[in-house]
């Protein structure tokens, strides 16, 4: 998650080390907290709103056909790329 990105960060800075400069950091959920620290977090922005509604017809799906098997779903996230990459 983008926390635990901004976690690792505040760390990394802690032990002496240079974000983007020795080693990247980036994370996944874009959040609005990815852009408010320094240097600014890269993340996975996942689409939620698609996520919702596929999570709801599949559920629709299952009720309406129990015997109906799992299947995965593939959905494309947007990759914001900002400092902690070097961007």
């Amino acid at each position: 998650t983008d926390t635990l990105a901004i976690g690792a960060q505040n760390r990394l800075r802690a032990l002496g080390r240079r974000v983007p400069e020795e080693i990247f950091v980036a994370g996944f959920s874009g959040t609005e907290l990815s852009t408010i620290v320094s240097p600014q977090i890269t993340t996975m922005e996942p689409p939620l709103e698609e996520m919702g509604r596929k999570a709801a017809e599949l559920v629709m799906e299952k009720i309406n056909n129990p015997e109906m098997e799992d299947r995965q779903v593939v959905l494309k996230t947007t990759m914001r790329c900002r400092e902690s990459t070097g961007e």
